[in-house]
């Protein structure tokens, strides 16, 4: 009887820590998800802070001087990328603006943000 009720308790013990390394694996991988989330979601921020500061400035370039441009690297995205676009909107008194920043997210895949606007000439 002694040796029996011995291989019943060491058998609970091997489940037992199957199931602590099962919890363990299922823990670990919610947590790199949780990072891979994270590092996304502050490169969208910086991507759009980017990309409002950029529409912000184009305030102060004269009606008759704005052009379309591209930016080559963003530091502080990975493979940051901008490009602003400049066109007349139905008429030669109004232009669309729109400014595009571009990086290479946790996935691999590249992802992009874009503002747009329309401005008068006054």
């Amino acid at each position: 009887m002694g040796k029996s009720i011995q291989g019943y308790i060491l058998l609970e013990s091997l489940v037992a820590l199957a199931v602590l390394g099962i919890l363990v694996v299922i823990f670990a991988v919610s947590i790199s998800q949780e990072q891979r989330l994270i590092r996304d979601t502050k490169n969208l921020t910086v991507a759009h802070a980017k990309a409002n500061a950029i529409m912000e400035t184009s305030k102060d370039i004269p009606f008759n001087q704005l052009k379309s441009y591209s930016l080559s690297s963003i530091s502080d995205l990975p493979e940051g990328q901008g490009e602003v676009q400049v066109s007349d909107f139905n008429t030669s008194e109004l232009k669309k603006i729109v400014v595009t920043i571009s990086w290479r997210g946790s996935a691999g895949k590249m992802q992009s943000v874009s503002l747009s606007t329309l401005r008068a000439n006054r």
